[in-house]
């Protein structure tokens, strides 16, 4: 699986991080530019489903919803 991070994990005041999935059949470059703006006060998860964006494609992976949530 494929993820990025953006931001820093020290920001102004301690937070959760802001983890961002996508929907289907997206990935996570829909969310680049949000994540820039979120980064400067939060750190930011990027994540792509298996099959999506930069993650792998296995021929062998279930793609349906139910499967992707199991991960």
């Amino acid at each position: 699986m494929f993820w990025t991070e953006h931001g820093s994990e020290h920001g102004d005041a301690p937070a959760l991080p802001v983890l961002v999935l996508h929907g289907f059949p997206t990935s996570s470059w829909d969310f680049c530019e949000v994540a820039q703006i979120v980064a400067r006060r939060r750190r930011v998860v990027l994540f792509d489903f298996i099959g999506f964006g930069h993650s792998d494609k296995p021929h062998d992976a279930g793609y349906s919803l139910f499967e992707q949530a199991d991960v």
